[in-house]
């Protein structure tokens, strides 16, 4: 009876600086950047750019080009196999079979890399019983990160924190390079993705936040316009009550002044 998997290839590169241009013929392979980025692309597609921690899959039938030309490199781990149990499992959406699900962002990269570790020495110690279960319980810990992003889109992931994060802390000094560099993006990739993921240029969006940020605290209370504009991120305070009449049509002090009037007139 043949083996589930057949282990083919397999090695850890911690400064790895390759730049794969081919089919893989009969195999699978799960590849992990620990660290460092990626190019990645499949069939001719345009190269995306992704920072670790990140796993992908190449497979047969298709043409791949990925990895990093310059210094310093990506933290690289890999196995190559094949068998039936591969078919198997592909049936059951484990494997990927589509560009969308051959990429995952790792969201606890410290645990992910112990079992790849794990999956290594198994294997340099031809311990194939333990591989088995060892890379059963990494497709596993992909699948679960493929629900968690539906899409398989690790870029989508991580604008998504960015705007939650700037939702939470509106007032915080947010500057779209420094935005791009935490993101692992090139300038102007981010300025086409994050307008496609929160329908407003960067600059936009954090100025819409800033004002429903001063809106609420108008509402809520008697703070002095300054520090509510200190509490936005704004400095000038003309700059502010300017900024917010073009958000909402009215000064400050008159929308505090005719949002109390509304709210006791509902009373």
């Amino acid at each position: 009876m043949d083996a589930p998997f057949q282990f083919l290839h397999f090695n850890h590169l911690p400064t790895c600086r390759a730049w794969i241009d081919k089919r893989f013929e009969g195999v699978y392979a799960l590849n992990y950047a620990h660290g460092g980025r990626i190019h990645w692309s499949v069939n001719g597609e345009p190269l995306r750019e992704f920072t670790a921690p990140v796993a992908w899959w190449t497979w047969p039938g298709q043409y791949f080009t990925y990895g990093w030309k310059d210094e310093p490199g990506w933290d690289h781990r890999y196995v190559t196999l094949r068998g039936p149990w591969v078919e198997a499992l592909l049936e059951l959406g484990w494997f990927p079979s589509r560009a969308g699900t051959a990429i995952s962002g790792i969201t606890n990269p410290a645990v992910f890399c112990r079992k790849m570790d794990a999956l290594l020495t198994a294997l340099e110690g031809s311990r194939e019983d333990d591989a088995w279960i060892l890379l059963l319980e990494l497709l596993k810990t992909l699948r679960e990160e493929q629900s968690a992003s539906p899409q398989g889109d690790v870029s989508a992931g991580r604008l998504r924190a960015l705007l939650a994060e700037i939702r939470e802390q509106p007032g915080a000094a947010w500057a779209e390079a420094d935005a791009a560099q935490t993101c692992g993006f090139s300038a102007p990739h981010f300025r086409r993705l994050f307008r496609a993921e929160a329908g407003l240029p960067f600059w936009q969006f954090c100025r819409q936040e800033r004002m429903a940020l001063a809106a609420s605290l108008l509402r809520r209370g008697e703070l002095p316009i300054k520090e509510i504009a200190e509490r936005c991120g704004i400095e000038d305070v003309y700059y502010f009550s300017r900024t917010f009449r073009q958000s909402f049509g009215l000064p400050p002090a008159r929308f505090r002044a005719e949002t109390r009037l509304a709210n006791e007139a509902k009373k």
